[in-house]
Formats: C-alpha cells, structure tokens, sequence
C-alpha cells in the first residue's frame, strides 16, 4: 500500500496504510486537524483549505463499515435512515453509550468494533 512492489506494509482494519488499528476508535474532530494531520485520517477530507467529516458515498468498504453512519448496500456506502425525518411526533429511544459518539456540527459518528473479520 505504500507503492513499493513486495513491500511489508499492509492496510490495517482502519484503512490506514501501514497503520496500527489506533485510528478506527479515535475520537477525531476533524475541524480542528491541519492539513497534515487530515490527509492522514480515513474519516476526514481537506477541501477549500479546510478539514472536513467524508460523507458516507465517498467511502469505501471497509471505511464504511467502521462508521455507524453509514451502511454498504447494493456495492455502495449509504447514509443509515435513521427515521428521524421531518415531522412531529413522539418517540423513544436509547441513549449512545457514553464515550462511544463523537459530536460536531449536530453530526454524530459512532464507531462499531474495529474487528472486520
């Protein structure tokens, strides 16, 4: 994965070339991250010299299973409708697991286990 032919560098379950499996648990903000530090993190993009989340159709298999944002169906990465359109209504539901969500811009990322086989 790092360009070199028989090279021992391999994608880790994250995504992350030559990566140690840290980066599928981290709680990222990718707002805060330079660019440097964005290129580097499979859940973040720079674009118009600013980092940003990537969205669930950018991602690939794997990354997009590591979110719980996002769901593969039909060969691509989709958003999970999560039901919660517009409307009035009452509902219920559960809480996150404390420590488990990442929130920003009323956007929250929660993670599944990092373990792909």
């Amino acid at each position: 994965c790092m360009g070199i032919c028989g090279g021992s560098a391999e994608t880790d379950d994250c995504g992350v070339c030559n990566g140690d499996n840290s980066s599928c648990t981290e709680n990222i903000n990718c707002e805060n991250l330079m660019q440097s530090q964005c290129e580097t993190n499979w859940q973040c993009e720079w674009d118009d010299d600013e980092c940003d989340f990537v969205d669930c159709d950018e991602f690939n298999y794997s990354n997009c299973n590591l979110s719980n944002e996002c769901e593969w169906i039909n060969n691509e990465c989709t958003e999970i409708d999560n039901g919660s359109g517009s409307g009035s209504g009452s509902g219920s539901g559960s809480a996150p697991i404390p420590g488990n969500e990442i929130n920003f811009k009323k956007r929250v990322l929660k993670f599944k286990n990092p373990k792909l086989f």
